[in-house]
């Protein structure tokens, strides 16, 4: 028996995946195994670890458009984890987001605020 979930997400830049993930003080592993129910193990691009029973794990699509995440999320543990507003992994979906814009910024070398409120994360660029 598996428990596996994917979960829905547009991921098209590991690294910064990674570096969201890491804010969030989870540990990445680039090229290894994901840990989940009854010793199963899933071979990943990317594993995400909050050093518990389970881990997500980061898979490239097999349209080779983005990646995906699937994680065993039976124990609750990266559910508590990682979940906001409800959604099953709402905090990397939101880092994530903030770290893809501030890595245009940086890009574009346009200056930004993170501005921190109790609704989340919102970016101000100066033009």
């Amino acid at each position: 028996m598996s428990h596996w979930t994917k979960v829905e997400m547009n991921i098209d830049d590991l690294s910064v995946l990674k570096s969201a993930c890491e804010e969030l003080g989870a540990k990445c592993t680039i090229n290894g195994f994901a840990k989940g129910w009854g010793g199963q193990t899933r071979q990943s691009d990317m594993v995400i670890s909050i050093g518990g029973k389970y881990d997500l794990s980061v898979t490239k699509k097999a349209c080779g458009c983005g990646y995906e995440i699937n994680g065993d999320f039976y124990d609750g543990s990266l559910r508590k984890f990682f979940q906001k507003a409800g959604e099953e992994l709402g905090k990397i979906t939101e880092m994530y987001a903030v770290h893809k814009a501030e890595a245009l910024c940086r890009a574009k070398r346009k200056a930004w605020n993170r501005i921190v409120t109790e609704k989340g994360i919102n970016l101000e660029v100066f033009v």
